[in-house]
């Protein structure tokens, strides 16, 4: 290898170890171990240090000669420098920063609690702001130490889930007292806030919803069953609907929207079927996209008789054995073609004649099969 290059590599390895030392020298250390009762006597000297300041802090003027202001007081003044130097050079006022892991309930509401939204009175635009329950943790207790004074910087790191703080060694050590003493009170109130939150959801959901066990009868008594549990707008379009029978079902939590709208799906035998229509702010105007409720405001439930066109088919087989000839069976249904015609039923109905058995298979509304079945039986019956 090149004299000069090994030289070189020698030099450039001399100086990063140089740089690596030198870095660990300026690393600020941990805090060393302080006693509750030093850190108590050096948080009364910066209260009263605080003190001071206040006084000193209203406009004076020297000796009190000229302008309008209050002479200032050189025995506070000072006092306050004694007390800052003091401070200031206090084995315990050495800068560190010490790491505090969140403790886990702490991150377990955490996990299961949105967002906030909190007042930071020490940012610049002093407005409200959406933060996590970790960082709203923070903020109180970096709002609780600057009441008090204290200089430090805390600071909650994600990814690593533990606290930052950094300032004077006492006050860091402070800083972690004050975490560990508020922190029962905190956790406390957010298991009070989420129980109450559980119980108004609880409320809502009764108040919104029916749970009921019916045992059959009139729709227009499942109705006002339904009304004596919330809240409901339902309008029958006929009063006839009322009559309606409703088998007997079973139901939880339901609003009434998605009860009536299940109604509609059952099956029915007697032809009684009916339509379901909900009006609400999003059916009316869908295009705003606005998915919340306006305050108050109870949706619209229409029960209306199904048209014919929106009822399902009916189907039926009629046995034409009992017309003796071919001719005769051509000519029962010669009639019941005209008489789907002059009714205007004919788009509507299917009819097929299967010869070998006599049989008749007649599918369409209701109303156009037993017309069919009354056209049978009165050719028949002669």
């Amino acid at each position: 290898m090149n004299p000069l290059r090994t030289r070189l590599a020698t030099l450039t390895a001399t100086a990063l170890l140089a740089t690596t030392s030198a870095l660990a020298r300026q690393e600020t250390p941990s805090p060393t171990a302080i006693s509750s009762q030093r850190i108590a006597e050096l948080a009364a000297k910066r209260a009263e240090l605080s003190k001071l300041k206040e006084q000193l802090s209203v406009p004076r003027t020297q000796g009190g000669s000229g302008g309008g202001g209050i002479a200032v007081d050189g025995t506070v003044v000072s006092a306050a420098s004694a007390l800052e130097a003091d401070l200031r050079a206090a084995s315990e006022s050495r800068q560190a920063t010490l790491q505090v892991y969140a403790d886990s309930k702490l991150l377990e509401a955490a996990s299961q609690i949105g967002l906030f939204r909190q007042y930071k009175p020490f940012e610049p635009s002093r407005q409200y702001s959406e933060s996590t329950l970790l960082e709203h943790f923070t903020n109180q207790i970096r709002y609780e130490l600057r009441t008090r004074g204290s200089g430090v910087d805390i600071w909650f790191d994600q990814p690593l889930a533990m606290f930052s703080i950094k300032g004077s060694q006492w006050e860091v050590l402070e800083a972690k007292e004050l975490m560990t003493e508020l922190l029962p009170t905190y956790l406390h109130r957010i298991e009070e806030m989420r129980a109450n939150e559980r119980t108004q959801s609880g409320r809502q959901i009764a108040a919104e919803t029916i749970t009921l066990d019916w045992t059959g009868g009139e729709l227009g008594v499942l109705v006002q069953h339904v009304n004596d549990q919330v809240v409901s707008n339902v309008v029958l379009s006929d009063p006839a609907l009322a009559n309606i029978a409703v088998p007997p079902l079973s139901v939880q939590r339901m609003t009434p929207e998605v009860f009536f709208k299940m109604l509609e799906t059952l099956p029915r035998t007697d032809g009684n079927d009916f339509v379901v229509t909900v009006v609400n702010d999003a059916t009316i105007q869908p295009e705003s996209k606005a998915t919340a409720k306006v305050p108050g405001s109870i949706a619209a439930i229409t029960i209306s008789p199904a048209l014919e066109t929106m009822k399902p088919p009916v189907k039926r087989i009629f046995d034409l054995r009992p017309a003796a000839t071919a001719d005769e069976q051509m000519s029962l249904i010669d009639s019941i073609s005209f008489t789907m015609g002059a009714a205007e039923y004919t788009s509507e109905v299917k009819v097929r004649f299967h010869e070998p058995s006599k049989l008749l298979f007649v599918q369409g509304p209701r109303a156009a099969v037993e017309l069919v079945a009354e056209v049978l039986r009165a050719r028949m019956s002669k």
